[in-house]
């Protein structure tokens, strides 16, 4: 592809000699050639090269049949859709996560749909559905709760829109907000997952201070209902805060990310099979010889099998007390979002969990977690 150039030069009668510092770019003579379709680098169709001979750089204005060449944007590691999860971990000041759905165009723009949780807001849990869960040999009613918003009520979710820019080089990913926000993201291939991007978080304008996300070019309308989801082990990391009350020594901010995987393989589905549960025989924090009767955790996934949207509860054991297995009090409420390949099969999912009860009771007492997981170790 050979087009005209248009060239500034500030001396005219100096010997210049252009070097392409890109792979996609050639020089001949007076003659730049830049090979089709891969002017990654060209915004608004201007590219700047420096002149080996001075100090001095050319702006070339790369033109084809007389009109500017299209500004194309390179999608995320080439994925259009994303799940990213991302917010502020903080046990000094406001702690928030968002769990949003990202719409990548090669335009230069992006749409978020976005669901938002924090420690000023407090959302606490909301009624998903109630089914009969045994345990331990002991049949009785368990209800699984969602993050409220999510899922339950309808319709908490936002959108906002806003253009990126992609650093193919860097592998940085710039969005950029109404009102001039940015937040910074790293764009990968997971190789060997069938065609899965992976962003993580880099910085951000606000106050934002982890993420990470999962995508591909599978629509928004590809899902697996609760029994096609593969029953293995998912591997993956995450970050969390937890506060039990205000400046108690037993707060932990887990800033850098540690392993947190998912053994699906020991889940089974209840009674009425709605729900897929697993009964962990022991905590990691119980006494050897505890003194109560049912020990471990208790876990619960649950889908409304219309969409990518699912829910995670978990809860220790004893906290049932002779109410076992039914407990309705302060549990862990997760949201999670499917993964799916271009080859339309789960390949895992992104994760928030938001445990943070409105009640007085429950003031200065809060646990966030972002966190994600895959089919294997990748």
């Amino acid at each position: 592809m050979e087009n005209d150039i248009l060239v500034n030069r500030v001396v005219e009668d100096s010997p210049y000699e252009i070097v392409a510092d890109r792979d996609w770019l050639s020089v001949k003579d007076t003659i730049i050639t830049a090979t089709a379709n891969t002017t990654l680098e060209i915004r608004e169709g201007n590219i700047t090269i420096k002149l080996k001979e001075a100090t001095n750089e050319v702006s070339i204005k790369i033109t084809q049949r007389g009109e500017p060449l299209a500004s194309t944007v390179p999608l995320p590691a080439g994925k259009k859709n994303y799940t990213l999860a991302y917010g502020r971990l903080s046990l000094t000041d406001s702690t928030w996560v968002k769990l949003s759905n990202f719409e990548f165009s090669e335009s230069g723009t992006f749409r978020e749909t976005y669901w938002y949780w924090s420690t000023s807001l407090r959302k606490g849990k909301a009624f998903f559905a109630t089914h009969s869960c045994t345990m331990d040999g002991v049949t009785g009613p368990v209800t699984v709760y969602t993050p409220t918003g999510w899922i339950k009520p309808a319709e908490q979710s936002k959108v906002v829109e806003g253009t990126y820019h992609h650093d193919v080089i860097s592998r940085k990913v710039e969005l950029l907000y109404p009102g001039g926000h940015t937040l910074t993201w790293r764009a990968t291939e997971v190789t060997g997952a069938g065609g899965v991007g992976r962003m993580d978080f880099v910085s951000t304008s606000n106050d934002a201070t982890h993420g990470v996300g999962l995508g591909s070019n599978a629509d928004w309308s590809e899902y697996k209902t609760l029994a096609e989801v593969p029953r293995i082990m998912y591997y993956g990391k995450a970050v969390s805060v937890m506060s039990i009350k205000k400046d108690d020594p037993k707060n932990s901010l887990k800033s850098s990310w540690y392993r947190y995987n998912l053994p699906l393989d020991l889940y089974t589905f209840s009674d009425d099979n709605t729900v897929l549960h697993y009964h962990q025989p022991k905590g990691s924090q119980e006494p050897e010889n505890p003194t109560y009767k049912h020990t471990g955790h208790i876990y619960h996934l649950a889908s409304t099998n219309t969409s990518r949207q699912m829910i995670w509860n978990n809860y220790m054991s004893v906290l049932a007390g002779d109410a076992f297995p039914t407990y309705n009090k302060n549990l862990h409420p997760h949201a999670l979002m499917q993964v799916i390949n271009d080859k339309r099969e789960l390949k895992g999912f992104v994760k928030i969990e938001q445990q943070n009860p409105p009640e007085p009771a429950y003031d200065n007492n809060y646990q966030y977690v972002i966190s994600y997981w895959l089919d294997k170790e990748y």
